[in-house]
């Protein structure tokens, strides 16, 4: 165009869709604003005489220390930006999407299958880096984020995967079912029961209350759950005890449920699931021997 100008038609207006933007520490260290906009061209690029955003600013990526600098460095020289082993993908998810905060490879694995030993199937379980609020915070990482790790791993993989499938994990929910009785106390019934269900909480899912992230593989045995509730000091004795386990079947399209009692340990029912508490645990002076009558609602628990 610099040199044959007279060859075609004047231009008017040239409008670029700018994809990534590099921020320079040294020019501005402080955290952009909510509303943010780029209008303001730099003065020492000629030529340009205004920029206008079309979209708002997305995403984004922390500032590398030098901690994970170097364990970058030293991983890639592991495994040369190419995927082997599980711990390849584990690490290069990592390393590449910030947005992760946890990543479990399951190799020969297609979880949407009842049959899920699939050969030449990587299925990468994602949990988002941001830990969440609230005592029943179930973290799940947006579709983009997954369509993007399936596309990063499409040139970094053996010939012999012929499918990368990113998913979110199963939170499988726990229902405690216990009688208990309670100490004379200066409380009400409803606060008693209240102090109980955050002991069985806390025994369920701890990385809850600890505001972290969830733990792939974590399990707690009846007995421990008994001798939690047993340790408060209101507490005078309990009758009945079991979990109630709400599991997804047949490749996520079908529930069945499972109850654990005794000295039992409740365990995920598959690599990629968590257990979570139910909202409502169920604590009365009597207890159904079957569960279901009056312990399970619509939009709850029912299946």
């Amino acid at each position: 165009i610099t040199e044959n100008g007279k060859s075609i038609s004047e231009v008017n207006r040239i409008c670029t869709n700018t994809v990534r933007v590099f921020r320079e520490p040294g020019q501005m260290d402080k955290t952009l604003a909510d509303g943010f906009v780029i209008n303001t061209p730099d003065p020492g690029i000629p030529g340009i005489a205004s920029v206008e955003q079309v979209t708002p600013l997305q995403a984004g990526l922390p500032a590398e220390n030098d901690v994970r600098k170097q364990m970058r460095i030293s991983e890639f020289i592991s495994h040369r930006n190419k995927a082997v082993t599980a711990r390849d993908y584990e690490r290069m998810t990592l390393q590449a999407f910030p947005q992760a905060g946890k990543v479990k490879c399951l190799s020969h694995t297609n979880t949407k299958k009842s049959e899920q030993t699939s050969a030449g199937t990587v299925s990468l379980v994602i949990i988002p880096s941001e830990t969440g609020t609230g005592r029943h915070f179930r973290p799940y990482a947006p579709p983009e984020l997954l369509l993007e790790i399936e596309s990063y791993f499409s040139s970094r993989t053996s010939q012999y995967v012929t499918n990368i499938d990113a998913i979110n994990p199963v939170y499988e929910e726990i229902v405690v079912r216990c009688t208990v009785d309670f100490h004379a106390t200066e409380h009400s019934n409803a606060f008693l029961r209240a102090s109980v269900r955050k002991v069985i909480d806390r025994i369920i899912a701890p990385w809850q209350q600890d505001k972290k992230l969830p733990v792939f593989g974590y399990s707690f045995s009846m007995h421990r759950l008994y001798d939690k509730i047993d340790d408060l000091m209101f507490v005078k004795s309990i009758g009945h005890l079991s979990a109630v386990q709400l599991i997804r079947t047949e490749g996520c399209t079908k529930y069945g449920i499972k109850e654990y009692g005794g000295t039992d340990t409740v365990i995920p029912s598959c690599p990629h699931a968590i257990l979570v508490p139910f909202e409502n645990h169920i604590i009365k002076s009597g207890i159904n021997e079957a569960f279901g009558i009056d312990e399970m609602g619509i939009n709850e628990n029912f299946i």
